[in-house]
């Protein structure tokens, strides 16, 4: 029989919808509904059959959404002119208590998803915001300066050939010049001229000898305009005239309790030298932090016109780059448009002979903490690409707690699809659904953050332990950031819930409760393989990356400099009397047999150095060749082996004048056929009398290049400014008597300085923090994104376990073993964790690959770590999976075939 079309019929189920939203009130939808017929009316006039009239009229108004859209629009309006206002919200409350009760009620029901979910989103939530606080505290470096955007350092690079220096400090006139020469682009310069640890003790009226003279190696001239430019807060002073004034000096409040204690240090005095007072007319409100500005002590700049502060001569030589300048530059003005200027700027203030190889560029003061690695940096700076791959860490941690979420919600989609198609039935639209869910998902989110909390506190101190931070989350002491954090964790349980609540919502009313299982299935599969996939790939990435990272760290600290620090100690001596009697200060410490050789250095070896013009025969251009100053015995003190020739030694007294030690790869640049070819030549006019074998005078980030050794002239200026450290080798076999020994030694030689020891080999081993805190903070976390992993395969192996209980009871009625049973529920997991495997394999190692490649000597990437991700991996997926497979294996049959 021939369908009957029925148009009032057709008008009551269109019409049914619009009356379930709340959008719409009723006169709205009786107003639709009138316009409605019209249509129809109007398209029956043109002849369309009552069905084609219906559809069309349908069609040209639009659906439900598309109404809803604009009725949103006044619906609140709609509501206060009528006072509906109060029943409205009261009704909307009344809906998220519901939502909220059947929340709760389906976490009591599933406890073991719930807690999966939760635990892992605290895992995640913990693990981001302590990688967070990490990240934002590195990228907050010199943010805090007025006008930060505008502030940039000054860096002077010489090259010839592609060899010299890139300094990050410029000569001291360079500042005063640039505020002549360009008024109108910039505003204010500020130099930090480095003394090079001159001594400071108190200037009380009592004996000298009582006195403690102390090298302190953070002191800096700064010019008056400091406290302009920066934003470094006094505690105590007057910024404005603070630094006007000569023989002024601003302490830190850590200098300040060292040299005064409990008392005032405003109006007291520091004695510069030992020959100048300094009046303290200010103490900064904290020590410096989160900035490269690295200082304890401001000594006004105009003190530097003493010429018995600092040589006349000095002031205005544009060859010698002692000092960081910073400028300020006008709104008006542009680093680009700058720095086109500086050519012209270097052949009107350097000597002709630099114009060609003088290159000033701006650097921005807030990129240097995480890019700049030049030379004679103010110190450490940390390093862009890590802190990247921190932020990386903690989104992929996050990532992975969240992909747990999205696995287990839709896994148990089936198990809800006939909760759903009932509240569709009984007139439940698929806003209201999806409203639902993410009330689930939010209340998820919220509940992790009672143990995100606790993790938090927990990760901080080893994290601060890591980095040799101070970070904290004052969630007592800020309300606020409790607040915020909850508000983080809501937002990431709703993101986490997004896909399953319109998954789920989409699930069709007509006959789902008699197919929703099926129904549910429908493509559920391929989404959580992928999302399995995902998560063990970036997890296989990190336990890679974590095996790399921290090989490279052993490989730097065991394959050594190229000479042997291990037994050698560096006394700071500059300007001290040991260094100015250094010669019977040796003699008396090679007397004692555990002493094997001394030496002095201007410079740490294998960390920094200075650098010199150098003219070599056969090449035009002078060359800026790094160098060091030393004394006799260099090469035995520092266990640095010789390719050819000597070392230095007292038997030839004329070294200090005319003799030269260079490295192979000076002899190499050079282009002399062979090392004992490179003995005899010259170079500046000193006579080569030995070449050392290629060692690293700085970090291990460098490649070697050409380098020269010089011997320390006799004269007492020489002693008492190229004598920084006085280097001893000792026999660490009676590591305490030698100490003991040397301080005694010491104090007998220069009493008011304080004994100081620094062990070489820990020097050096600082220049590879970044790299010791990637490597730890990567395994930390690679092993949290693991458990978070592993917890969501827990999850969904036991729900796919529960879900196969009957076929499991029918394989062990018709004889299937435990051992059967496990590999076919443990099998499809197992496959997934393999593919993830194949897939980060090759991403590991070009990650890695590009990351080594910042190394100039760095470890091989081989196939040792990738075969034990996967091990570790596998085997720790297996012992999951196996936890419910085992016992959906050992459950009783009878009991099986009783689940449905």
């Amino acid at each position: 029989m021939a369908r009957v079309f029925d148009l009032e019929k057709a008008i009551r189920a269109w019409r049914r919808p619009y009356e379930i939203s709340p959008a719409f009130l009723d006169e709205d939808v009786d107003e639709l509904e009138s316009s409605l017929r019209d249509r129809v009316d109007a398209f029956r006039s043109d002849g369309l059959p009552e069905e084609e009239a219906f559809r069309a009229a349908v069609g040209r108004m639009g659906g439900l959404g598309e109404a809803d859209l604009e009725y949103r629009k006044v619906y609140w309006g709609k509501l206060k002119r009528e006072s509906r206002l109060g029943a409205e919200l009261v009704w909307r409350l009344t809906m998220l208590r519901n939502y909220v009760t059947v929340a709760l009620r389906t976490f009591l029901r599933q406890k073991g998803y719930a807690f999966i979910n939760i635990l892992g989103l605290a895992i995640g939530l913990a693990s981001f915001i302590v990688i967070g606080l990490y990240v934002q505290d590195e990228r907050s470096y010199d943010r805090f300066h007025p006008s930060a955007e505008r502030l940039y350092r000054v860096v002077d690079f010489r090259k010839v050939e592609g060899i010299g220096e890139e300094s990050s400090s410029a000569p001291l006139p360079l500042a005063e010049a640039l505020l002549a020469d360009y008024p109108g682009q910039i505003e204010a310069a500020v130099r930090f001229f480095d003394f090079q640890a001159p001594t400071l003790s108190l200037a009380h009226e009592r004996p000298a000898g009582d006195l403690l003279l102390f090298n302190e190696s953070k002191v800096y001239f700064v010019d008056a305009a400091f406290f302009t430019v920066f934003n470094f807060p006094l505690a105590a002073g007057d910024p404005e005239t603070a630094l006007a004034d000569p023989n002024t000096i601003v302490l830190t409040p850590s200098m300040a309790r060292k040299y005064f204690g409990d008392g005032d240090p405003m109006g007291q005095t520091l004695r510069f030298e030992d020959q100048h007072d300094l009046l303290v007319t200010g103490v900064l409100a904290e020590d410096p932090v989160q900035t490269h500005l690295d200082f304890e002590f401001l000594v006004s700049f105009r003190t530097l016109d003493n010429p018995q502060v600092l040589d006349p001569r000095l002031r205005n030589h544009w060859i010698w780059n002692p000092s960081w300048t910073y400028v300020r530059l006008s709104e008006a003005a542009s680093a680009a448009q700058m720095e086109a200027q500086f050519p012209d700027f270097v052949v009107r203030h350097f000597p002709e002979s630099r114009h060609d190889r003088v290159r000033l560029y701006l650097q921005p003061i807030t990129d240097i903490h995480l890019t700049s690695k030049l030379d004679y940096e103010m110190g450490p700076n940390s390093d862009r690409a890590y802190v990247f791959v921190f932020g990386t860490i903690a989104v992929l941690v996050l990532l992975i707690s969240c992909f747990n979420f999205v696995n287990l919600a839709t896994a148990r989609s089936a198990g809800r699809a006939k909760e759903i198609g009932m509240r569709k039935v009984l007139g439940a639209h698929r806003a209201q659904l999806v409203r639902q869910i993410l009330v689930e998902s939010g209340l998820t989110g919220l509940a992790a953050v009672p143990l995100a909390v606790p993790m938090i506190w927990l990760m901080l101190p080893a994290i601060n332990a890591f980095s040799g931070k101070s970070l904290g989350l004052n969630l007592l002491e800020r309300p606020e950031s409790f607040a915020m954090l909850a508000l983080f964790a809501l937002a990431v349980g709703l993101a986490a819930g997004l896909y399953p609540a319109l998954y789920i919502s989409q699930l069709r009313s007509l006959g789902a409760v008699g197919v929703a299982v099926r129904g549910a299935r429908r493509g559920q599969s391929r989404l959580r393989q992928v999302l399995v996939v995902t998560q063990f790939s970036l997890s296989v990435v990190l336990i890679i990356g974590t095996v790399i990272a921290l090989q490279q760290m052993s490989y730097l600290l065991s394959r050594g400099p190229g000479f042997e620090p291990e037994e050698v100690v560096l006394l700071p001596a500059l300007r001290s009397p040991a260094a100015a009697g250094y010669d019977a200060f040796r003699s008396r410490l090679l007397d004692h047999p555990d002493v094997l050789a001394v030496t002095t250095v201007e410079d740490v070896p294998g960390m920094h150095h200075q650098t010199g013009g150098y003219s070599v025969p056969g090449h035009e251009e002078d060359m800026q060749f790094a160098r060091l100053i030393v004394h006799d015995d260099f090469a035995a003190t520092l266990g640095v082996e010789m390719a050819a020739g000597r070392d230095f030694t007292a038997a030839h007294s004329t070294d200090h004048d005319d003799a030269a030690v260079v490295n192979e790869a000076l002899v190499r640049w050079a282009g002399w056929a062979s090392n004992d070819d490179a003995i005899g030549r010259t170079i500046d006019g000193q006579m080569i009398v030995g070449v050392m074998r290629d060692f690293n005078f700085v970090s291990l980030h460098r490649p070697i290049e050409p380098f020269v050794l010089e011997r320390i002239g006799p004269d007492a200026d020489d002693y008492n400014f190229s004598i920084r450290y006085i280097a001893v080798r000792l026999n660490t076999e009676n590591l305490e008597d030698a100490l003991a020994f040397l301080e005694d030694e010491w104090s007998g030689v220069s009493p008011r300085w304080p004994f100081e020891v620094l062990f070489l080999n820990e020097l050096l081993a600082s220049q590879y923090e970044a790299e010791r805190t990637l490597g730890r903070v990567a395994a930390a976390f690679a092993l949290l994104s693991l458990i978070v992993a592993c917890l969501g395969l827990l999850g969904l192996s036991a729900y796919m376990a529960a879900s196969r209980t009957k076929e499991i009871g029918i394989r062990k009625v018709v004889g299937a073993t435990e051992s059967r049973i496990v590999a076919m529920l443990s099998s499809a997991f197992l496959g997934l964790v393999a593919v993830a495997i194949l897939i980060a394999w090759p991403v590991a190692y070009l990650t890695l690959h590009a990351w080594l490649s910042a190394f100039a000597f760095r470890v091989s990437v081989g196939p040792g770590p990738f075969l034990l991700s996967a091990i570790v991996v596998l085997v720790v997926s297996f012992a999951t999976v196996s936890i419910q497979a085992v016992r959906a294996a050992r459950a009783n049959p009878v009991e099986s075939l009783r689940w449905e």
